[in-house]
């Protein structure tokens, strides 16, 4: 049995760059049906796992927390903090495969292009 990975990897790699360039436009076209958030789409990508909890912070958890403050002074129901929370935590197993960097051998992929 012969092994084949097709795909990008040592031969044609996706960089990060391509991801930073090409995501914004695409959500932007293409926006998330079930998508809460109101506003502009942007991406920020943080270098390290420090950088990324400072930056949902300030942008996720502050906001949500100063939502749920007014809401709650209004009389209304907080739920802003508890789905940000919950968000966060659906994204911790993708931190696993963002983070790591993995080169699969290709060399099965060209002797099948040899033989066409």
């Amino acid at each position: 049995a012969l092994v084949v990975h097709v795909g990008t990897s040592e031969e044609n790699p996706v960089r990060w760059q391509f991801m930073w360039d090409a995501l914004p436009p695409y959500y932007r076209r293409h926006p998330v049906g079930s998508s809460v958030r109101m506003g502009p789409v942007y991406f920020r990508w943080a270098r390290t796992p420090v950088g990324y909890k400072l930056f949902n912070f300030l942008t996720q958890t502050m906001p949500a927390a100063m939502l749920d403050t007014v809401s709650t002074l209004a009389g209304r129901k907080a739920s802003n903090l508890r789905n940000t929370a919950r968000m966060t935590e659906a994204l911790k197993p993708l931190s696993y495969f963002t983070t790591h960097q993995w080169v699969f051998e290709t060399a099965n992929l060209s002797r099948i292009y040899e033989c066409l």
